[in-house]
Parts: structure tokens; C-alpha cells; sequence
């Protein structure tokens, strides 16, 4: 039996310090092969003897720095001969001086310091608004443990935890009391083993006990495994509900760092400024001359910062509305010359079986939205144009007789509610000003007004000139001595003493109404940059729902371009007709079924009898606005020279079909993100398609109305309107993939990337008891077992997974951006490439 020497100076130190400093050098060991590696080093520049006993692998661990440099001094030899040497001896040293200085710095900035980094990285894991946090609200509602999360859903709820919850509660404890259970045998036969171990070789805690890590190990999975609380869990689960925690704060936090940055004023950063240098449609002067593209922005601020959000749509074909403007105009002179009666716009409400009326104008050619919107509200605004009168129309709503017709205005609600001011406003005001609430005589403040005047006052002075029985301001173009003529603006209809109606007019002015509205548009687009706060930053309340919601915000590019698209495109309809010509429709139709669409208007019934109106001022009005509308309606008088007629044929037709803008002009705005170039593109193919079923209604009606006369042109209305059918659905098939599912994507990608977070989450529960278990062995060095490993990795990828979910949602956009933004700048090429034809040369001139 081996013989042990005790003494009462190792009794008492053994007992007052169980060897803890031996441990504690094994723990924080790793430096014995230092002086080691320095001696070897001086062995190769000749500081040390190859036979020192240094160099020998057996005495590592035996010498420390001072006492090999103390050696090295010793054998070196202080002369001019050895200057190399002395030169490296010293370098040594002083690197070594440099390495104990730059420890100790470090230990001092860790201690004056440590307190505010830990400060700072906590902060970093704490969520500032847990209550309206998305994750923890998750987190809530699937486990449901008071304490940890905090979430608003749990302060809210009738009971939290709720009985399902309470339920998922139970299964968990009885799985973790029997896990813990097996623990408590397994750390029992440990025991066991270990003392046979002893018992048998003598050795403390026998052969395989690693008595430094074995109890660390041990302890932890007890630990781990313990239950605690009431709600049954043990302690690994509370350690991976708190790690879920810290990691979905630190995303968050990210998320809000991001989206802090300075400068940043959306997820896709500032954007460039942009300077529009030109439009796509080609302007003409009074003479019908095209003129050269010119700046769209005739506010003189032709330039705004822009962030790539909103795409810039050109107006729509304006000639339907100019038309029916300048028949209104010709309907109001008419009346005037016929009748004495002042036409006026007015509105029209009826409530509560009582209706009332309103002027719309406030002063000659003065119209203020804010006005409709106080008498209408919200919505559309209906104005009629007739004469008001509670003597002579005490039957009709809000006493107006609507003589020459009405137009209806849409006023909707949008997401940006600047666009209903900028867009849907202007149209109103800048509409409703061309008329007057004075005398029609009276010219009118506004240019397109002004030209809209001279079409009316003419086309009614040739044919209408001392016809009518009350006279008292004539109207036409008298002979001598000539009367003076209003300063209407006749350059492009041609003097009023020429009774022909130049069709320089209808170029001209639908060129200028589409000026105007070009304005109105910048002005609208540019004001959306210049809102402070920035409408497309990520809201204050989006941030506060942490990062789990970031994809939200890419919808809103689905919303502001649909926002952009649909005022853009909500120009003021007509709803009805003037008075005589509406009589003139429903006669001839009631008359002869088959009555030519083009010649609806005229006031002869085509052999069935002449229309009956109320008198013969009535007819002589009729003819007048017949002519006016033949002339609208001619062949190419919608023509305004747009965007249609720079391309070739069948972009041309395609964008007739499909929508004329935002298609033909995509490729022209590439400082706007992709996403919401595609976003208003398929906005504009779902406008279209509504249109388009329309046009499939009216067709199928006419056929069947035509298929009751046994009129061949039935089958030409069928043919029509199955066409129109299917470029609807085609539309709208594309139209929602565009504007609904593709700005959706990144929602939906971090909505199944949260979830599957969350599910690794729920599979973490069930499996980090088995991951305590594994630290239940006595053998090998290090906390972490081979066993265990895994699991640190599952906490690891849980507690990052969040910041790297956001990282993606990021990288995808960016990388996104930049594929489709260089595949635009070099398509032309890859084109010239393929084809040996530039995309310029393939174009056909416009042959104006």
C-alpha cells in the first residue's frame, strides 16, 4: 500500500484551499508553450545554444519568460561582433514590453469601460414597444408563459394563459418530470460507477472522471432539467424562451437602426434627383405644327427629389373630355341666343325627399373643391349645366333644368390623401373654370376656357345668328359694322368672321388641355416628395411592430401606385348629353332599332318622321350641337399625337388594348424602383380590363338588341364583345400577378420565414431537455460534450435567425433592383446585339 506523508501544514491548506489554484491554472491554462516557442526562436538567431536545456520538449512547462530571458542575456556576448544579435535581443524584449502594456490597456478599458458596453449590449436585446411587438405577440399566443414576452396580447386577454395554452402547459411538465426523472437514475449509476471506479484502482473519483468539467457538467444538466415555476417548464425551455427573446430584440432593434440611418427615408434608401427633361407626347402649335418635346413641368420647377416609389404616369387621352367641354361651351351659347338663357354649372343633392341646389362657381371661372366637398362630402360631385329657376322648375330637383347636360367629377379616398387635392381636385378646378356665371360673353380667366369659348361662339354665330327672338347682346360675327368680338382665343378654330371650323382646333386644344393636365401631374407627384414627414418612410406605428412585420411595408408600393394610377386616370366623365340631344337619342332609337350609331344625334329620324322637340328654337339648338359633335367625332379627331404614335404598330396596338401608360413609357423611368414600375403597370392592365368588360357589355347588349331586329350586325357586336372578354381576363390575369402578388412577395417570404422561426422555436421546446441530458458525462475535457454541441448550435441559429431573416428581406430587394436596373441600361444593346437592328432604327417616324 502506497504510504501518504501528512502533515498539519498540508491538512490545513488542503482544506482551507482544495486546490483551486491548480484547477484554476488548468482552466485558464494554454500559455506553458509560450517560453517554448520564444526559446526556439532564439535557438534560430543564435541567442540560445542548440543543447540548452530550454529546447527540450520535456522541460516546457518548466521555465517561464523572465527566467529564458534572464538565460538568453546571459549567453549573449556584448560586443560590436554580435550587434545583430543585441539588435534582435532588445526587439524581443521590447515586444514583449509592448504586449504587457497593451494587457494591461485593455484590462483598464474593460474596467472603465465594461459598464457602458454592457449597458449598450443590453440595450441591444431589449425591444422598446413589447406591447405592440408582432413576434412576442406570436410568441404569446403560441405558449403562452406570463412573464417572459410581455406582448399586448397578453395584457389584453380575457385569460392568459388561455386553456389551450394551460393544456400545452401539462404535456410539457409530465414530459420534463420523466425526462428529469431519467436524469436523476442516470446521475444515481454515475455515483455507482464512479465508486466502484474507486474502490477498485485507488484513484480519487476513478480513471474516467474528469474532476474539473465531470461536476461542471453534471451540475448543468441537473440544472437544466429542474422544473420551475407553475407552469411546468424546466429550465433549458425558460433559457430558450429568453434566447427567442434577446434574438427577436436584436432584429428589431436592426430593423430600427436601418430605417433610422440618416438620410434614409424608406427601406429602399433616397432615391436620385431626378430631373424630367421631356414627355411622351408630342405637342402642336395653333397652326397643327408639332412641337419639339419639351420640359413637362411648366411650374418652373422642374426638378424633385424622388425615391423611387412612385412611378410618373402620362395623362390619358383627354379628346372625350375636350369634346363634350367644347359642346358644352357651343350648348351654352346656343341657349343663349335662342332662349336668353344664362347656362351655369350647379350642383344637385337630394336628402330626405327634399332637394337643393347650389352654383358651383364662387366668381367667374372660379371653382373650389372645397365647396363640392362641403355640399357633396367625400366622393363624386355631380354637376349639372342648365338654368335655375323655382318658378319655371318647381318639379325638378333642386329647381335646375340641366339644358345642356352634366359631367360627373370622382373625388375618392386614397391612401395618400394628398393625391385627392393635387389630383382629383385640380381636374375639378381646373375643368369647371373654363365656364363663367355671368354672361357666356363674358371671356373666360383660363386659356383652355378661352379656346373652348371660341369653338362654341363660333360654330352657334354661323348658324344661329338672328334666329333666335330675344337678341339683346347678338352673338356671331355681324356684317358691317362689325360688332367687337370677345377676346375669346380663335388662333387655332380661324377667325370668327370664317364660318368653317378649322380641325386645327382639335389638335391644339386637346394638345393644351393634355399640357395642362401634364402640369397637374408633376405638380401632384412632386408634392408627394416634398410631405414631411415622408409618407413613404416606414411608419412609427409599423416600426413599433418590430421586425417581424417588415415585409408589410413592401405592399404599400401595391397601394400608393394604384393610389397614382387611379387619379391619373379619373378624369370627369359625362353623364348626360345636352337636353335636345338626348332627345334626339331616345327618339331615334324607340323609332328604328337600326339606326346608325354615327348619326344618333341627328335631328332627322331617317324616313321615320322628324324628332319631336318642344319647339323649333329646340331643333335649330339640336343642329347645332349635331354639327358640333360630328365634328369631336370625326375621323382622327382623338388623334392628340401621344405616345401611340411614336411607337411601331404593335406597341402601338398593344398599348391601345392594354393601356397607353405606364407600358410604353417603363423603360424611360429608371430611377424608379422595379418593383414599382411593375406594381403601376399592373394597376393600369386592371383599369383597362374594367374598361374592356364594359365595352363587352355594351357590345353584348347592342347584339342582342340588334339579334331582336334580325340585324346582321348582331353577329358583328357578339364577335366584338367575346374579344373584348378575353383581353379582360388577360388583363386582369396579368394585372393581379403585377399589382397584387409580386409587391406581396416579400410579405409573404417573411411572413413563412417568421413562421418557420417559430416553429423551430416550438420543436426547441420539446427538444432541449434532451439537449440537457447530454451533458450528463463524466469523461473528456471542455463544458461541452460532443453530444451537446448541436444544441448550442439549435440556441445559436434561434437567437440569429431573425437578423439574418432581415438580411435576406434586404439583400432580395437590393439584388432585385439592381438586376432588373442593369438589364434595362444594357437591353438596348443586348437587342442591337441579337438582331443587328437598334430599337431606334426599328421604330417607325412619326409621319407628323
Amino acid at each position: 500500500m502506497q504510504e501518504v506523508e501528512l502533515n498539519a501544514k498540508k491538512v490545513v491548506k488542503y482544506a482551507a484551499l482544495p486546490g483551486i489554484f491548480p484547477r484554476l491554472s488548468i482552466l485558464f491554462g494554454g500559455f506553458s508553450y509560450l517560453p517554448f516557442f520564444i526559446a526556439t526562436i532564439y535557438k534560430n538567431v543564435g541567442l540560445l545554444s542548440k543543447t540548452h536545456p530550454y529546447l527540450n520538449p520535456d522541460n516546457n512547462g518548466r521555465f517561464g519568460i523572465t527566467s529564458l530571458v534572464s538565460a538568453a542575456a546571459h549567453e549573449l556576448t556584448w560586443d560590436k561582433k554580435n550587434i545583430d544579435r543585441i539588435i534582435l535581443f532588445g526587439v524581443t524584449i521590447l515586444t514583449l514590453v509592448i504586449f504587457a502594456l497593451f494587457g494591461l490597456g485593455l484590462a483598464f478599458s474593460f474596467l472603465s469601460h465594461g459598464a457602458h458596453a454592457a449597458v449598450a449590449f443590453g440595450t441591444i436585446l431589449i425591444t422598446p414597444s413589447p406591447a405592440t411587438d408582432i413576434a412576442f405577440e406570436l410568441l404569446d399566443r403560441i405558449f403562452g408563459v406570463p412573464g417572459v414576452y410581455n406582448s399586448g396580447y397578453a395584457a389584453a386577454a380575457a385569460a392568459f394563459p388561455t386553456p389551450f395554452q394551460t393544456g400545452l402547459h401539462a404535456i410539457l411538465a409530465m414530459y420534463n418530470v420523466a425526462l428529469f426523472i431519467f436524469a436523476g437514475f442516470v446521475f444515481l449509476y454515475y455515483i455507482v460507477s464512479i465508486v466502484g471506479e474507486v474502490a477498485l484502482t485507488g484513484t480519487p473519483f476513478g480513471n474516467r472522471f474528469n474532476i474539473i468539467w465531470g461536476p461542471l457538467r453534471l451540475v448543468m444538466a441537473l440544472g437544466l432539467l429542474v422544473p420551475m415555476g407553475a407552469y411546468g417548464l424546466n429550465s433549458a425551455q425558460y433559457t430558450l424562451l429568453y434566447i427567442a427573446k434577446f434574438g427577436s430584440s436584436m432584429a428589431t432593434n436592426a430593423w430600427l437602426a436601418f430605417n433610422a440611418s440618416p438620410g434614409v427615408t424608406s427601406p429602399f434608401g433616397t432615391g436620385a434627383l431626378t430631373v424630367y427633361q421631356g414627355d411622351d407626347y408630342q405637342y402642336v402649335d395653333a397652326n397643327g405644327n408639332n412641337l419639339a418635346l419639351v420640359n413637362p413641368s411648366y411650374n418652373g420647377n422642374p426638378t424633385y427629389q424622388s425615391n423611387g416609389l412612385i412611378i410618373h404616369p402620362k395623362t390619358p387621352d383627354v379628346s372625350p373630355l375636350i369634346a363634350h367641354i367644347n359642346l358644352i361651351q357651343t350648348c351654352v351659347f346656343a341657349y343663349k341666343q335662342m332662349f336668353n338663357y344664362d347656362i351655369r354649372p350647379y350642383f344637385v343633392r337630394t336628402t330626405g325627399g327634399a332637394s337643393i341646389s347650389q352654383p358651383v362657381l364662387s366668381a367667374p371661372g372660379v371653382a373650389n373643391v372645397a365647396d363640392a366637398v362641403a355640399f357633396y362630402g367625400p366622393g363624386d360631385f355631380h354637376v349639372y349645366f342648365g338654368r335655375h329657376s323655382v318658378a319655371d322648375y318647381d318639379k325638378l330637383a333642386g329647381n335646375v333644368r340641366p339644358y345642356c347636360g352634366s359631367m360627373i367629377f370622382s373625388y375618392k379616398n386614397f391612401t395618400l390623401p394628398q393625391l385627392q387635392t393635387s389630383l382629383a381636385g385640380a381636374y375639378y378646378e381646373t375643368v369647371l373654370s373654363m365656364f363663367s356665371n355671368a354672361s357666356p360673353l363674358t371671356p373666360s380667366p383660363n386659356s383652355n376656357g378661352r379656346l373652348s369659348q371660341a369653338f362654341g361662339y363660333k360654330a352657334v354665330a354661323h348658324k344661329l345668328f338672328n334666329k333666335g327672338p330675344v337678341q339683346p347682346v347678338p352673338v356671331g360675327c355681324p356684317p358691317s359694322p362689325p360688332l367687337i368680338v370677345p377676346a375669346f382665343d380663335f388662333s387655332a378654330i380661324g377667325p370668327c368672321a370664317n364660318g368653317q371650323l378649322s380641325p386645327n382646333h382639335r389638335a391644339f386644344s386637346s394638345s393644351e388641355f393634355t399640357r395642362t393636365f401634364n402640369i397637374i401631374i408633376d405638380n401632384a407627384i412632386s408634392g408627394l416628395m416634398a410631405i414631411a414627414p415622408s409618407p413613404f418612410a416606414v411608419s412609427a406605428v409599423d416600426l413599433n411592430r418590430g421586425w417581424a412585420t417588415a415585409g408589410i411595408w413592401y405592399n404599400k408600393l401595391s397601394e400608393w401606385n394604384g393610389d397614382v394610377i387611379t387619379g391619373v386616370a379619373a378624369l370627369p366623365l359625362l353623364d348626360k348629353y345636352p337636353e335636345v340631344m338626348e332627345t334626339t337619342k331616345s327618339y331615334k332609337i324607340s323609332a328604328n332599332p337600326n339606326t346608325d350609331p354615327l348619326g344618333i344625334f341627328k335631328p332627322i329620324a331617317d324616313g321615320t318622321g322628324n324628332v319631336q322637340y318642344e319647339n323649333e328654337n329646340s331643333r335649330q339648338i339640336a343642329t347645332v350641337l349635331n354639327d358640333a359633335y360630328d365634328y369631336w367625332n370625326a375621323d382622327g379627331a382623338g388623334d392628340i399625337r401621344s405616345v401611340a404614335s411614336k411607337a411601331n404598330p404593335l406597341e402601338g396596338g398593344l398599348a391601345a388594348i392594354f393601356g397607353l401608360t405606364p407600358i410604353l413609357t417603363i423603360r424611360d423611368q429608371d430611377h424608379v424602383h422595379p418593383l414599382a414600375q411593375l406594381a403601376g403597370i399592373g394597376r393600369t392592365l386592371i383599369e383597362n380590363a374594367i374598361t374592356n368588360l364594359t365595352l363587352a357589355a355594351g357590345a353584348s347588349f347592342m347584339a342582342g338588341t340588334l339579334g331582336a331586329a334580325n340585324n346582321s350586325m348582331s353577329y358583328a357586336f357578339s364577335g366584338m364583345s367575346g374579344f373584348f372578354v378575353a383581353l379582360s381576363f388577360v388583363g386582369i390575369l396579368l394585372g393581379v400577378v403585377l399589382f397584387y402578388i409580386l409587391p406581396f412577395m416579400p410579405f409573404l417570404y417573411t411572413f413563412f420565414a417568421v413562421s418557420g422561426w417559430i416553429k423551430s422555436i416550438f420543436e426547441g421546446m420539446v427538444g432541449v431537455p434532451l439537449w440537457a441530458l447530454s451533458h450528463l458525462k463524466i469523461k473528456g475535457d471542455g463544458l461541452l460534450s460532443r453530444e451537446a454541441t448541436a444544441g448550442y448550435y439549435l440556441l445559436l441559429e434561434i437567437f440569429i435567425r431573425p437578423t439574418l431573416i432581415l438580411f435576406g428581406l434586404v439583400a432580395s430587394t437590393a439584388i432585385f433592383a439592381a438586376s432588373v436596373t442593369v438589364l434595362n441600361s444594357v437591353f438596348d444593346l443586348v437587342t442591337d446585339q441579337i438582331t443587328g437592328v437598334g430599337l431606334q432604327q426599328a421604330t417607325i417616324n412619326n409621319p407628323l
